[in-house]
């Protein structure tokens, strides 16, 4: 339903491809264990009733896995949880009296090894498959070249080094408090997952333990990204919704005699007109309150200041119907937030820089911020390289004043 969504409105909203990721993790937030855990690919007892099922549902992760890899460099992420499910059906197979069977384990293995493997289907494979590797890089400062991509970008630091600096307080402080909770209860949730199943008897089932105990490390790893970049907050948000709501609206609802008692308080009515004895998903409670915040927040202020879809506050829209019928011969400097859309409009002309940071080295990059500070430098650079045309912006981007 999203993805159809985000299709309809794509030239409306400024869409970024992590919400695609953010999309397909979900999808196997939702899947994933059913077929390691909850049966697929766990449990050949049902025969062919299950089969249908079971092919349809790795099928369609594998061809979602086979997309993202070429979407976004975060595609890493899903056969990582997928490794977590597994990992974890497997450590309770062993220590359930429970194994799986052999047949299942090399089905969940191929599948595993399926998922890992998918950037190698495409033309680029080992390009996209080391491509994650060289995104962490560039997010870490893990190498001496990368360091000044990780230090220059806003969104690349760490909240703490933000607060440190005094940037973005009230978010960078909010990041950190959501954070250190969602470790805590991570950290709890983990201890009550394995200390109950280690207390229940090997004959009775404890699938559902083991997936809660899958999501709780999951909300464990989100809450770490965070604090190493900014930007992770967006991979984390959904999973500290999906996996610390419900609980607390478990424990600090009323109990089911409540529920049921004709004395029942007001306010635990009201909880119950709302929960339907906690039978509605949170996703319910939530999707009114986003809707709500989306329209009236950020991007409502933020397309009120445009008068069109392709706006010129914030792409050289004129700028660029007058270079396309004015070639020059020499080359076009640019800066990172104009080149993509110039190169669309105009391809024949050459870019400078675009928003794929990624693909220049940390010396171009800085080379390239330095301009700002040191026009002489620039001057030497447009000389050596036969650039004959500046395409900048004053309206939005300060840099270049």
């Amino acid at each position: 339903f999203f993805a159809t969504i985000l299709f309809i409105f794509r030239y409306q909203f400024e869409i970024r491809p992590v919400l695609f990721s953010l999309i397909f993790l979900g999808i196997y937030w939702n899947i994933l264990p059913w077929l390691f855990i909850g049966g697929g690919l766990r449990d050949s007892r049902d025969g062919g009733r299950n089969i249908a099922r079971t092919v349809g549902a790795a099928l369609t992760i594998l061809a979602l896995q086979f997309l993202w890899c070429k979407s976004q460099g975060l595609y890493i992420l899903g056969p990582i949880f997928a490794l977590i499910v597994f990992a974890l059906e497997y450590w309770n197979s062993r220590n359930s009296g429970r194994p799986i069977p052999c047949k299942s384990l090399l089905w969940q293995l191929a599948f595993m090894a399926l998922l890992f493997a998918m950037p190698f289907f495409h033309r680029e494979g080992l390009n996209l498959f080391l491509y994650p590797f060289g995104l962490l890089d560039r997010l870490l400062g893990l190498s001496p070249s990368a360091a000044v991509f990780a230090s220059e970008i806003a969104e690349n630091r760490s909240p703490i080094t933000l607060l440190m600096a005094g940037e973005n307080v009230l978010q960078s402080t909010l990041m950190i408090v959501l954070s250190a909770m969602a470790i805590a209860f991570a950290v709890l949730r983990l201890r009550l997952s394995f200390s109950t199943s280690h207390s229940r008897s090997k004959a009775e089932g404890i699938h559902n333990i083991h997936i809660e105990c899958a999501k709780a490390l999951w909300l464990f790893i989100t809450a770490i990204l965070v604090l190493v970049a900014e930007r992770n907050f967006v991979l984390f948000l959904p999973v500290f919704f999906a996996v610390v709501l419900p609980w607390i609206l478990q424990t600090c609802g009323p109990q089911n005699d409540d529920l049921h008692s004709a004395r029942t308080p007001l306010s635990s009515k009201f909880y119950q007109l709302l929960t339907f004895n906690r039978a509605l998903p949170t996703v319910y409670f939530l999707l009114p309150t986003l809707l709500i915040a989306f329209l009236f927040g950020l991007w409502f202020r933020s397309v009120s200041n445009y008068d069109s879809m392709v706006a010129y506050q914030r792409v050289p829209v004129a700028a660029a119907e007058w270079m396309k019928s004015h070639p020059h011969s020499g080359r076009l400097f640019n800066d990172d937030r104009a080149g993509g859309y110039l190169a669309f409009v105009n391809p024949s002309d050459s870019t400078y820089i675009d928003g794929r940071f990624i693909l220049k080295t940390a010396e171009f990059f800085e080379r390239y911020l330095g301009y700002s500070e040191n026009p002489q430098m620039f001057l030497h650079d447009a000389d050596a390289q036969n650039m004959d045309r500046v395409v900048l912006p004053l309206r939005y981007y300060a840099r270049w004043d």
